[in-house]
């Protein structure tokens, strides 16, 4: 027995139901480099090393929208510090005049809707090493929406709203942090 026939509207209905599913897609990771900023407007390059390390993060999972990684964050924040030469010397372990520890706070994300914005707060804190004094903390927000022409799929317009939020994320993080005196 078919059931499309038997029962009106099935048709319509199980035709519906896959255009609603190709289009919400996968859910893919964000990015390390969809995350690093282009511009950078740094006020001054510390003759100091640092090394950068990053809680809070969530690997991505099928029944998930787009999650950041601890280790896509702490890539895409070294690769920015690198580029923005906020610092003299950025590494990812060993010894440092500076540590920089960031912790993802929130990422908000909508379940459905053409246009996507993703809110993210992040911590940024930056300790001397050898007092352990914490010499800069803030906490950063930021926002980024992701078009209905940005992508086809909302799992897709999902993962690129959650790069911008974080690419602005480091960005204005940077930016504050290239102007403490330290």
């Amino acid at each position: 027995m078919n059931i499309a026939k038997t029962i009106p509207g099935t048709r319509s209905i199980l035709t519906i139901l896959a255009v609603v599913l190709l289009m919400s897609g996968c859910a893919s990771a964000a990015v390390s480099t969809a995350m690093i900023p282009a511009t950078m407007d740094v006020g001054t390059t510390h003759p100091h090393s640092v090394n950068v390390v990053v809680t809070g993060g969530a690997e991505t999972t099928a029944m998930q929208p787009s999650r950041i990684s601890n280790g896509a964050f702490k890539e895409a924040i070294v690769d920015s510090l690198n580029k923005s030469h906020a610092f003299a010397q950025v590494g990812e372990t060993g010894t440092a005049d500076y540590r920089l520890q960031v912790s993802i706070f929130s990422i908000e994300q909508p379940s459905i809707g053409f246009s996507m914005t993703v809110k993210m707060e992040a911590g940024w804190t930056l300790i001397q090493e050898r007092t352990k004094e914490i010499v800069w903390r803030e906490s950063v927000q930021s926002t980024y929406t992701a078009s209905a022409g940005a992508a086809f799929s909302g799992a897709e317009r999902i993962r690129l709203a959650t790069e911008g939020a974080a690419r602005e994320n480091i960005k204005q993080a940077i930016q504050n942090l290239s102007r403490v005196d330290i």
